[in-house]
């Protein structure tokens, strides 16, 4: 499956921190079951994102002070973060073999948080932004879109995780909005 226009638009309006935008896109896509390609585009945004902030001399202190200062932002709104899931979840982006594997809702969950604030940092503007998510969907429709002739790689499913939703529901309700907690 590929990553859809909708898709495209809720991850735009969440990096954009358009709330109001984010919570009805992120909504519509639980409601119609669209979230497929969602989490293969955040992610893709995500690796896209880290590479881009991190040169390729990176070190575990770097990200380890990265991952801090976003903790301290994110405190600011009573936001929390699990420092372990962050830290590995862009160790994986920048290509490192991690044996401890946190949870998937605790890595999506920092994956989402980590890529608002990397965006947010780069100051991005509106055509800046839709490049950025041009290239995260090329990249993820690269990756989750599979030729007749060759199985779909074997992979954990995504958990889906947004700042407005919190994790995709498994029986179809939308979760609670956890941007207030």
């Amino acid at each position: 499956m590929r990553v859809t226009d909708e898709q495209v638009a809720a991850l735009h309006a969440l990096l954009a921190l358009d709330s109001p935008e984010a919570e009805r896109l992120t909504g519509r896509l639980i409601d119609n079951e669209d979230l497929d390609g969602y989490g293969g585009l955040a992610y893709a945004a995500f690796v896209i994102a880290t590479r881009r902030r991190f040169s390729s001399t990176w070190s575990l202190p770097e990200l380890i002070r990265f991952v801090a200062a976003v903790r301290v932002d994110l405190a600011q709104d009573d936001v929390d973060i699990d420092p372990h899931a962050a830290e590995v979840a862009l160790r994986q982006a920048l290509d490192e073999s991690v044996a401890a594997e946190p949870s998937q809702e605790a890595m999506a969950r920092a994956q989402f948080l980590l890529l608002q604030e990397m965006v947010l940092a780069a100051r991005l503007d509106r055509v800046e932004l839709d490049e950025f998510l041009k290239s995260a969907r090329e990249a993820a429709d690269g990756v989750i879109t599979v030729s007749p002739d060759r199985p779909p790689p074997r992979r954990k499913p995504v958990s889906v995780w947004s700042p407005i939703t919190g994790p995709s529901p498994t029986d179809g309700t939308r979760a609670g909005n956890r941007a207030s907690e």
